[in-house]
């Protein structure tokens, strides 16, 4: 009885033993099943989480309950009652399927020694529920521990420019940058995978020029052998643009304009190297232009510095004689012409306006007469029937003149002619004896300097001979004569001081 009792006593202070350290390791409890007596196939579930691990821990705490009751309840139940309730306890927790890797039996020399080391162990009083817990967190599964995740260093944030191979990103704590951004005032576009774009970009139906290190274009720029022009918001100008106290044409692709310009409305003349607009005149491929202020290429009548001038519907400007609205214009480059001209060998006479003067002209002073073709007439015109004389500078000589008179000189002769044109003009030619001896009847002589109206003179052969000046131009004199070179009526052009005449004389 005294043995009987130190077992029980014994086994009852194991089992105090068991609720104040917790539950046994799975080891143990199959090293007391096999005490028991009553063989067990056992696989343990080395994977089992820690839900299994929890319901375990609970079945465990149940049994060392019931076990304390037991024993206060009959003090003398042998320890194989005990070793039962384990038992049963050892078989709830083994009822989970069994998966993966078996666990080889315990031998009975290893379940021994275990329970009687856990036997000499000394009772501490702690917590159930937290010896509970220690016992758990000791049952845990090796490859669960090997399992735990360590802790992963803080990844640096990275700011600023960053190149990720052959392309440059820009970061702002830490996250790529989009779209467009203003870094150190200048802007920068950047695609969806945030990579800095070069090159030409269209956003928005705009087109933005990014240089070859990112920093958006403004103002002038040359791309590809052509200028471009982009405002202050990076936008690609067309049309027209004020730039550098001047006009310039960028065409739909936007490259600058040059050369010949129609805009839809007028022509311009954009120059050749740099695009300015050109204004005034302008000479293209030998012809001049008339540009106005604002560039704008003139037709028809302008008025410049005092004088107009005419443009052809093709903008160049006319010179020459002209057709305009039915009249006649005899233009040049300096402007159109006015007054007496003397135009192709013949005088004209041009209006104020411009227009060429036919028929009967008179200037305020004397009359002129025009022929249809504009040219003047000069010495004896047939009008109607009737006879006009015109001195050589055109005017009208009215005054009755014998044109079958010879004024005492020979029919036919020189001098018959000269004095007839004198007398027309209203000199009396009468006795100046042959023509060598005119010099000595002049009024006034000169020898390099003649005027229409003159006449003029040579002594050569002994007789000499005279002529009727009736033109002047330049260097050159236009004389009409008879009997010359066996012509009766003849007139010609001879420079001044060439020997054909030796003065020039007025009666």
């Amino acid at each position: 009885m005294i043995e009987n009792a130190k077992k029980i006593v014994n086994t009852k202070n194991t089992f105090k033993s068991l609720s104040t350290v917790g539950l046994l390791t799975l080891s143990t409890v199959l090293s007391l099943t096999f005490l028991s007596g009553h063989p067990v196939n056992v696989h343990a579930d080395v994977a089992t989480n820690q839900n299994n691990q929890t319901k375990q821990t609970s079945n465990q705490q149940s049994l060392v309950s019931a076990t304390s009751h037991a024993m206060s309840s009959n003090v003398h139940s042998t320890a194989s009652s005990a070793v039962s309730s384990v038992s049963k306890a050892s078989s709830v927790a083994s009822s989970k399927p069994a998966s993966q890797t078996p666990v080889a039996k315990p031998q009975a020399s290893q379940a021994v020694s275990s329970v009687a080391s856990q036997a000499k162990a000394p009772v501490k009083s702690a917590a159930p529920v937290q010896a509970t817990k220690s016992v758990a967190q000791s049952a845990a599964p090796k490859v669960a521990a090997t399992a735990a995740v360590k802790p992963v260093a803080k990844p640096v944030e990275v700011n600023g420019w960053q190149k990720q191979g052959n392309t440059w990103q820009y970061f702002t704590k830490g996250a790529t940058s989009k779209g467009w951004q203003n870094i150190n005032k200048t802007w920068y576009y950047f695609d969806n995978q945030g990579k800095m774009t070069t090159g030409w970009s269209k956003q928005a139906n705009t087109w933005y020029y990014l240089q070859n290190w990112g920093g958006m274009a403004q103002k002038w720029q040359w791309v590809n052998n052509n200028w471009y022009y982009f405002q202050n918001s990076g936008t690609m100008t067309t049309g027209w643009s004020w730039s550098n106290n001047n006009w310039y044409y960028l065409n739909n692709g936007g490259d600058m304009h040059r050369g010949w310009l129609w805009d839809g409305h007028n022509w311009y003349i954009n120059e050749r190297t740099n695009g300015e607009t050109l204004y005034n005149w302008q000479s293209v491929n030998g012809q001049w232009y008339l540009m106005d202020h604002s560039g704008r290429m003139q037709t028809g009548w302008e008025q410049m510095n005092g004088q107009w001038y005419h443009m052809a519907t093709g903008g160049n400007l006319q010179t020459g004689w002209q057709v305009i609205n039915n009249n006649w214009y005899y233009l040049t480059n300096n402007g159109m012409k006015t007054g007496w001209n003397w135009v192709n060998g013949a005088w004209y006479n041009f209006a104020g306006w411009g227009g060429m003067n036919t028929g009967w002209y008179n200037d305020g002073h004397n009359w002129y007469l025009l022929s249809d073709a504009g040219w003047m007439y000069t010495n004896r015109v047939t009008v109607g029937n009737k006879l006009y004389y015109f001195n050589g500078a055109g005017q009208w000589q009215n005054h009755p003149v014998d044109w079958n008179n010879n004024y005492g000189y020979y029919a036919g002769q020189c001098t018959a002619y000269a004095a007839k044109m004198l007398a027309a003009e209203g000199v009396s030619p009468y006795g100046f004896g042959n023509a060598a001896q005119w010099i000595d009847h002049a009024s006034q002589v000169t020898y390099n300097d003649p005027k229409i109206g003159m006449i003029a003179w040579t002594n050569a052969g002994g007789y000499g001979h005279v002529a009727y000046v009736d033109n002047v131009s330049g260097s050159w004199v236009h004389v009409s004569e008879a009997n010359f070179n066996g012509q009766a009526y003849s007139s010609r052009w001879v420079r001044i001081n060439d020997g054909s005449f030796r003065a020039y004389l007025t009666f």
